[in-house]
Parts: structure tokens; sequence; C-alpha cells
């Protein structure tokens, strides 16, 4: 079993799942320059004075000494879009350095050992100030976390160069074009992603079957606005599709979860929605007349099968969408499940860590490396060293409180058994 090629693919599958999340890169500064066409005291005076439209406030935190809320404009194309940083000044020096210390993105706090120290350096040059943007942290990253990081620096400084450069009729008009066909780019690297997805979509119902590409579809479709009714539920107004190709489609909000609670709801209803589309597949079955237990209970005969044809399509249908779900629902992140154990063990991480997660992972590894060989037990120890630090969250969110947890973990393990259902009734006659 551990040794099939089905077994070492979704191992390798999982693993590179796990390793998009987990924070095991040692990356801890990153810096950026960029030449701006302005003068050093003008580019100073943004810093400092904020007179552009794109910082809309800049003021002090009620009750909380030294430190400011910054709000910025950071619209591209037609997506409006706010940055909100909570910071406190480190040191300043007149035109030349600017230090400080970011402690909250959109109100959330960042734990003390994640929070960013930006510094910005400001450099006379020929062609007029060389900017450089440095930020370190304290704590590993996820291949995930370092690309997003690098976009986010170079997003500043080219919006630090948008409020600084001079804004006169021409340079207005360069600015608007610049704008137009970034704005244009976007849209066309979201059309050809969309197209990519089809054309996968496409390729699955010529080479395999159009009625699994259409369920595969609709499985997508349903479990994404799960997600989408979701984020609307729990206040996130600006939400998005995002397609990918050869897997399906993804909802994302601009801004963190604000609670663990709240990760934890917008990730059930997801598999929580497909889950009432699968039981629904199951209802249809049963009006067919397909008896679960007969049909399933030995191999039927051919005669069965074709009296019976559309309730066994359906029950197959069922599984199918059980089976992609399930997938969501292993706990490991960026899958629906691994936000739900990250929601429910947030605040109770270290003692999960310390304790119980030891050696449960001696025991699987052991298990593994007697039955399984020495290659998949080294899989599942890369796992089990992953794992604890990709469900871990960098934001000091809310926890949940005890019956918020048992809610959650009712509503996962049903959410599982719900989905398993199918899978059991189609796989029965083998079991």
């Amino acid at each position: 079993m551990f040794t099939s090629p089905y077994f070492l693919l979704g191992g390798a599958l999982l693993l590179a799942i796990l390793l998009w999340e987990a924070p095991l890169l040692p990356f801890f500064r990153m810096a950026r320059s960029r030449i701006v066409r302005a003068d050093r005291h003008t580019v100073w005076r943004h810093l400092t004075e904020r007179p552009s439209q794109r910082f809309v406030s800049d003021e002090p935190v009620p009750g909380q000494e030294n430190r400011f809320r910054l709000i910025i404009d950071m619209t591209s194309g037609r997506r409006a879009k706010l940055r909100s940083e909570t910071y406190e000044p480190v040191e300043i020096v007149e035109a030349e350095r600017y230090e400080r210390r970011i402690v909250a993105i959109h109100d959330l706090d960042y734990t003390p050992e994640a929070t960013i120290h930006e510094t910005l350096t400001l450099a006379d040059h020929p062609d007029g100030t060389l900017v450089t943007l440095t930020q370190e942290r304290s704590i590993l990253l996820s291949i995930s976390m370092m690309l997003a990081w690098r976009h986010s620096l170079y997003q500043m400084l080219d919006y630090l160069a948008d409020v600084c450069e001079p804004h006169d009729a021409r340079h207005a008009a360069s600015l608007e074009a610049g704008r137009m066909a970034s704005s244009h780019h976007h849209w066309q690297r979201r059309l050809f992603s969309y197209v990519l997805t089809g054309f996968s979509f496409l390729a699955l119902a010529y080479f395999v079957d159009w009625r699994l590409a259409a369920l595969l579809v609709a499985t997508i479709i349903i479990h994404e606005t799960g997600h989408w009714i979701a984020f609307l539920i729990a206040g996130h107004e600006n939400t998005r599709f995002i397609p990918i190709p050869f897997i399906g489609g993804a909802v994302s909000s601009d801004r963190p979860f604000r609670s663990a609670r709240e990760e934890a709801f917008v990730s059930l209803m997801g598999p929580g929605l497909s889950g009432v589309f699968a039981f629904s597949l199951l209802m249809f079955a049963r009006s067919y007349d397909a008896n679960f237990i007969s049909l399933f209970g030995h191999i039927p005969s051919t005669e069965y099968i074709d009296a019976h044809l559309t309730g066994i399509l359906l029950v197959v249908a069922a599984a199918l969408v059980g089976v992609a779900n399930l997938f969501q629902m292993i706990p490991v992140p960026p899958l629906d499940g691994g936000h739900v154990w990250r929601a429910l063990l947030h605040g109770k991480r270290r003692w999960f860590v310390r304790f119980v997660f030891p050696v449960a992972a001696l025991v699987l590894v052991g298990l593994t490396l007697k039955f399984g060989g020495i290659i998949p037990a080294l899989a599942i120890l890369v796992l089990c060293i992953a794992w604890p630090s990709a469900i871990s969250t960098r934001l000091a969110v809310p926890v949940m409180k005890p019956m918020e947890k048992v809610f959650m973990a009712s509503a996962y393990a049903s959410i599982v058994a719900l989905h398993a259902a199918p899978v059991f009734i189609l796989l029965s006659q083998f079991v």
C-alpha cells in the first residue's frame, strides 16, 4: 500500500502543498530599491507630511502611546483597496532615514516575534532620489509568504514614486496610461487564467467524459460559492474568484481573518455547501429506486445496472464530490481542513506541539517505517516536522471560546462524515 505509485504521488502532492505554506525558509531580511524622479526633500515631505490624496490618514491611535494608524489608498485599476497599518516610529533622520516598526495590518496585531521592522533610506541620485525599502522579520517564511512579501515591497515603492514624482499634464497622462496599461495587463492575466482553466475542463471532457467535466465544474462552483457567502456574512466586501488552471479556483479576500472563529467558519462553508450537494445527489438516487444496500452489497447484475443506471450514476457523482471535498478537508494549509485546524489550535498550539503531536508523530513514523519502507517514512517525517508550523498563525487574532471550538470541531467531523458516506456506499462491495 505505502509503496504504490498512487500513495507516493499523493504524498508528494501533500508535501508540495504543505511546503508552500509551512514557514521553513530562513529569509529574515528583504530589501528593494527604486529611483524616484524627485528631489530628496520632496520625497521626505511626502513620507512625513502625507500631502497626497493616496495617503488617506495618519493619526495617533487613541490610548496607545507612540502608535499611529496609517491608511493608504492602494487602488489598482477598477479594484478599490485601502491598506491600514499600525506602526511605531523608531528612528527619524531628516531627509535620510525613516525607521519604524509595523505592529498591525488591517487592525490585526502581529505576535511580537512576527513584528515587521521597516527602514526606508533616501540617497541622492543623478536622476532624482534613490529610495531603498528594507524590512526585517524574526520568523521563518513559507514560499507563499516570501513571494507576497516581495510583491508588497515593490508595490509600496511604486506608490511612493506615484505620489512623489511631478504631476504636470504630460506626467499625469503618462501615469494614467500606466494605470490603464496595468489594469489591461491585470485583465490579460485573469483572462489567460480563465481561458487556461476552461481549456483544462475541455480537455477533461474530450479525453475522459463530458459528464465528469460538468460535475467537476458544478462541484467547484458550489464549493467556492459557499466560501463567497461566508466571506459576505463575515463582512469581507472585496472578495474575488481566482481561477487556478487544472485545479479549479479559489475565493479570496483583500484582508486577513479577524478571528479564529471567522477563519473556521469561512473554511467550513465551502465543503459544507458541497456536502448538501452530495447529499442531494444521494436523495435523487433514492428516488430512482437505487437501493444502496442491495445495489452495492454485492456486484450487481447487468440487468440491475441497466434498470438503475441513473441512480448508480448519481451515487458515483456523489462519491466523486465526496472525494474532492475530503481532499480539501485534509488538515494541511492552504486546504480548508488546514485552516480549520489552525483556527481550532490557535492559542493552544504550544501545548499541543509540546506534548500531543510529538508522540503521535513518532507512532505514525514508526508504523510507516515498519509497513511502508524508508521513503514513505521520510516523507511522513517531513510532514510531521512542517505541519505544526504550517498551522500556526502570525496574527494575534482572538481565540475561539470552548463552546465555539466544540461547535466548529463537530461541524468539521460532520462534514467529513457527510462526504465519506457516498464514498463508502460506492466502495462497500470491496470492503
